[in-house]
């Protein structure tokens, strides 16, 4: 009988192969022979049988785990998790399989053929061709031989990585209630008929329409039986007349289980599984993909299934244990705000600290990861004119000379007649941008140059940065060097007469009106300046303005400038790209660098008209010392690094993260508040024009955190009044 030859291997066969499966699985790292240890290998089982190659295993038992429950699936329903005591089976299609083995076959030969170095995927690949299970017959065969899942899926009695292999098999007579189940390793009377049929014919050698006819009359009594084990049910008859089998619906407990022991596989082979699954859930599943932090490289890496996330599960796991040991979260947060406190003590001698309770409630206080103790201090008296006093010395000596200013302007003017006389007939113009521009440049500034014309050519000799170079070269100036692989094209020279070092690019124009709107805000209320001018000394004097070395970069420090301004009660500056309309002319700017993946429309429509805006913050009477002082103040306590972001084009400078509000207008529950003390450490700074782009995204980690560090200090340092102490902070821990 086909059914009983196929899939009901004996009981002593299955345990064997299982064990010889488990004892040199070459997916669990474990030091074992290298033979066994080589991904993809097979092993022996007693008595001469290969067990099935492992990763065919893994890979098939993850494909039934995605298709029974869609648990991981955050664009469908969530349909399969089974957390009552019902049971719930969800059909499988063999037709399906087949065609997502195949799959997984062209990625592990595309993936193969980029890496050729890349032995798991060859491995993998092999496995799956030898295999042939992009074949139905085959999968049937497959799947009937392991019984329906191997030991990742469901790891209960039963599964090929659970134990031996137990069949109960059912006569349901038309349903499949159970109520006529017998104990495992139970034929039906049913079957035990069939058997005896099928030794007497082969006895008495019937003849071949006899056969035929007997045939019919089995497949008519097999409609009515049912093979189960460990939930995992097959409609009985022919092998080949059956389109599908069922699989029990896992409940929470036994995904967390599924997790534990995927996340114990080697993560070569977590990886390759990872890109499998990307391309099964994009291409053929068409279901969305979400991940936690979108990598443009591999993005399927970051799903479910790669070796990232299983460390981040372990990781995760193994925090929970030791809060455990140690007591409740909020027992380990104050734990780490009483050591925090101990380790700021000498900076907070001599300062008067906000007590909680009274007529003087304090606001609550937010470090990196939520909520947080931490303490505020009162200003020294007289602290904010001291250091508003420093703060104009300051600007008064790098702010640039009039001098310098015409300087500069001929400088441009030399060059624009360079590239005239380079370029002849091209019309095109060198716009100044960064901090020349913006009104925060000092005279050891470099001069940031931009080449564009309005009828711009991406493939004109003036946008190859090479022959700007040899332009530049026989105009005379100094040191050229033309930086070909940057994200944004320049050319690097020193003007001989100034001795002025000069960065320019061709046609990236939206620095340009970066530039302009900063400042435009600048030129609205006279303590911006020198705000901001004390704000990048301070800084850059502690080494942590430079975005090519994970930190943030100066265009981000001004932005959270402005945001903070913005958010004052009352604004010290309004919002310019919220105006009204008739006091803005609309302007689009088609961008083609970034990296961006093609061309983008950025809309850099503002009131450049700051004139309008003169008496905007005169109702905040703050003073420009107390105003830096509130700014460290804001970042190091006030502002939740969790849930918010600045975002200076929406008016009123820093809200709730987009996603977040979005979240909860929607009720969507897939988007869950982060919980306090967890997550990572992360600071957003929307870019005023490119929606998407967080300026601040170079910058996490123990960067931020020493970033954080760093804004405390300078705001203990500044509320005593010690405004060049700020620039020293001796002796001050950072990271």
């Amino acid at each position: 009988m086909e059914v009983s030859t196929t899939a009901e291997p004996s009981a002593t066969n299955a345990t064997t192969t299982t064990a010889a499966h488990k004892e040199e699985d070459p997916l669990h790292p474990s030091p074992v022979s290298a033979a066994a240890s080589t991904p993809g290998a097979e092993t022996k089982a007693s008595g001469g049988e290969e067990a099935r190659p492992s990763f065919i295993d893994l890979i098939f038992d993850t494909i039934l785990l995605e298709e029974s429950t869609l648990h991981r699936s955050r664009s469908a329903p969530v349909r399969g998790i089974n957390n009552s005591n019902k049971p719930i089976l969800v059909p499988l299609f063999y037709a399906r399989l087949a065609r997502a083995f195949e799959i997984a076959q062209e990625v592990c030969h595309a993936y193969h053929e980029v890496h050729p170095k890349h032995g798991v995927s060859a491995l993998a690949e092999s496995e799956l061709e030898d295999a042939g299970l992009d074949n139905v017959e085959k999968v049937k065969m497959y799947v009937r031989e392991i019984g329906g899942c191997n030991g990742y899926f469901l790891d209960a009695e039963g599964c090929r990585g659970g134990g031996g292999t137990t069949f109960v098999t059912e006569a349901v007579h038309g349903h499949q209630d159970g109520d006529h189940g017998r104990r495992d390793g139970e034929k039906s009377d049913l079957q035990q008929e069939h058997v005896q049929e099928q030794e007497q014919e082969a006895d008495s050698g019937v003849e071949e329409q006899d056969q035929d006819s007997y045939d019919q009359q089995q497949d008519h009594d097999e409609d009515n039986v049912v093979f189960v084990k460990a939930g995992i049910v097959f409609p009985s008859g022919r092998l080949s007349d059956s389109d599908s089998y069922s699989i029990p619906a896992l409940n929470e407990v036994q995904i967390k289980e599924f997790n534990d022991r995927y996340g114990q596989v080697n993560p070569e082979y977590q990886n390759m599984v990872a890109r499998v699954l990307f391309r099964l859930r994009k291409d053929y599943w068409n279901r969305t993909i979400t991940t936690s932090d979108l990598d443009r490289s591999e993005p399927e890496l970051l799903m479910p299934y790669g070796a990232r996330y299983a460390q981040r599960r372990r990781e995760i796991q193994a925090r929970k244990q030791a809060e455990k040991a140690m007591g409740s979260s909020d027992d380990v947060l104050s734990q780490a705000a009483a050591q925090h406190l101990g380790e700021i003590s000498q900076r907070l001698r001599g300062l008067q600290i906000v007590e909680k309770g009274g007529k003087d409630d304090r606001k609550p206080t937010y470090g990196l990861q939520g909520l947080f103790d931490l303490p505020l201090v009162v200003p020294a008296e007289g602290a904010f004119k001291i250091v508003g006093d420093g703060i104009m010395e300051l600007y008064r000596r790098l702010v640039p000379s009039q001098e310098y200013m015409t300087r500069r302007t001929k400088l441009v003017q030399k060059l624009q007649g360079i590239l005239n006389a380079g370029f002849p007939g091209q019309r095109l113009r060198l716009e100044v941008f960064g901090s020349y521009a913006s009104g925060l440049g000092s005279e050891s500034s470099d001069a940031d140059l931009c080449i564009t014309t309005d009828n711009f050519q991406q493939t004109a000799s003036y946008n190859n940065v090479r022959a700007v170079a040899n332009v530049l070269r026989r105009g005379g100036m100094m040191q050229v060097q033309p930086i070909t692989n940057a994200r944004v094209p320049i050319v690097k020279f020193v003007d001989p007469g100034t001795r002025t070092n000069c960065d320019v690019n061709t046609n990236h124009v939206l620095g340009i009106h970066n530039s302009e709107l900063i400042r435009c805000y600048t030129m609205i209320d006279d303590r911006v300046r020198p705000f901001l001018y004390s704000l990048k000394a301070l800084v850059k004097k502690h080494g942590i303005n430079d975005s090519s070395q994970s930190w943030l970069s100066s265009y981000a420090y001004v932005m959270m400038a402005i945001g903070f301004l913005q958010a004052q009660e009352p604004p010290v500056l309004p919002a310019l790209q919220i105006q009204p309309e008739s006091q803005m002319t609309e302007l689009y700017v088609q961008m083609n660098h970034e990296g961006r993946g093609g061309k983008d429309i950025i809309n850099c429509t503002f009131d450049r008209d700051p004139g309008r805006y003169k008496d905007f913050g005169a109702a905040n009477s703050k003073s420009v010392g107390q105003l830096l002082i509130e700014f460290f103040e804001f970042y190091s306590r006030f502002y939740d690094y969790q849930t918010m972001e600045v975002n200076v084009r929406v008016g009123g400078g820093v809200r709730v993260r987009q996603e977040l509000t979005k979240a909860r207008k929607n009720g969507n529950l897939n988007v869950k508040p982060p919980q306090r003390g967890r997550g990572e450490k992360k600071l957003i700074v929307m870019d005023p024009f490119i929606l998407d782009r967080n300026v601040a995204g170079s910058c996490s980690g123990r960067h931020l955190v020493r970033v954080w560090t760093i804004f405390e200090s300078l705001y203990l340092t500044l509320s005593r009044g010690d405004f060049q102490g700020a620039f020293d902070l001796g002796g001050v821990r950072v990271g």
